[in-house]
């Protein structure tokens, strides 16, 4: 029932839920990295930058927004272990300081969405080589 009454209460005062949050940013990430939002969703890995920004969105959903790893699995409709990997990739990669800065700007640039509920998604962030998961 408090996830219900929290919903309506959402809808009633224009904040969007986490997920609502989570469609937002996917705008930005996905611009970030050349690719469509419905790439995201697809079951299988599909070419890299789609994985690339589907890992990043899956680190930022359970980091930025607090989803738990579960709610973050089902929204990506990918098992608990592949959002872990996700995230440990994403920490890891943190430690190239450009990489970092990648992140920092796209979690400054979410943190209106996370904090407030406000989109700010006037520009995408360049997108350093992810290093990893060649084919």
């Amino acid at each position: 029932m408090p996830c219900r009454k929290r919903r309506r209460q959402d809808i009633l005062t224009g904040n969007p839920g986490p997920l609502d949050r989570v469609r937002q940013a996917e705008l930005l990430v996905t611009r970030s990295f050349g690719v469509d939002p419905h790439e995201l969703y697809q079951p299988s890995r599909g070419p890299k930058p789609a994985a690339d920004a589907r890992q990043a969105m899956m680190y930022l959903a359970h980091v930025l927004f607090g989803l738990s790893i579960g709610q973050v699995g089902q929204i990506y409709r990918r098992d608990r272990k592949t959002v872990r990997h996700a995230c440990r990739k994403f920490e890891d990669l943190r430690d190239d300081p450009v990489f970092d800065r990648f992140i920092d700007q796209l979690e400054m640039q979410l943190s209106p969405v996370a904090m407030a509920g406000l989109a700010q998604l006037d520009r995408p962030c360049a997108v350093p080589p992810v290093r990893g998961g060649e084919r």
